[in-house]
This record gives structure tokens, C-alpha cells and sequence, in this order.
């Protein structure tokens, strides 16, 4: 075996052993059902036409950042979505019941 292959072997070993937990995202996309106001502009939570099996249709999905102007952009876009019947694409961390977004998009 070369010292290069030996090298390479150990640095692949060292990079698998040193990383993180790999983070999947789950996304569905659906119509903005109604939205709740009362914890802006911490979050904006909203429901949807749509889910899938952590976040079934209608139930409460919880858009929060440490930016109030990020969340009152993010209120904005789901108002606009709601009065002009545009989708919401949605993703959550895999299998996240709590239902928190990560990304959000307006989708045609």
C-alpha cells in the first residue's frame, strides 16, 4: 500500500469521524389557509391546504428567526400568498413535528 493511499485513508476516516449529524429537509407546498398574528413579530405561524405526514394539512407551521424584519418579511410573503391564492413551499428538518421552517418560498 502507498503512503499516499495510507494518507488518503486516514484523512477520509478523520473527516467522517470529526462531522456533524448529517440534517435532511423535508418540503411540501400548499395555498395559506389563515395566518396568526398574535406572536408577530417573533413568528409568523400559518396553515395550509397541504402537509405531509410530520405536518399534515391545516396544522399550525411556525416560522421563527432571531430577526423580527426577517419575520415581518416572511409575514408579508404568506399575506401576499393568502390574498393572491400563490403557494407556500415549506421545509422542515426531517420528520419535525414541531413544524418549524428552515426555508420558506413563494412558488408559482
Amino acid at each position: 500500500m502507498s503512503i499516499q493511499r495510507l494518507l488518503s485513508g486516514c484523512f477520509a476516516a478523520l473527516i467522517l469521524v470529526t462531522s456533524g449529524q448529517a440534517l435532511a429537509l423535508q418540503n411540501f407546498s400548499g395555498r395559506v389557509t389563515g395566518i396568526e398574528l398574535t406572536y408577530m413579530p417573533t413568528s409568523v405561524r400559518f396553515t395550509l391546504d397541504q402537509g405531509n405526514a410530520a405536518c399534515p394539512a391545516g396544522t399550525q407551521l411556525v416560522w421563527a428567526n432571531a430577526s423580527a424584519d426577517n419575520n415581518k418579511v416572511v409575514y408579508a410573503a404568506v399575506s401576499t400568498a393568502l390574498a393572491n391564492g400563490q403557494r407556500i413551499s415549506f421545509f422542515i428538518n426531517d420528520n419535525d413535528t414541531s413544524c418549524v421552517g428552515r426555508f420558506i418560498y413563494l412558488s408559482p
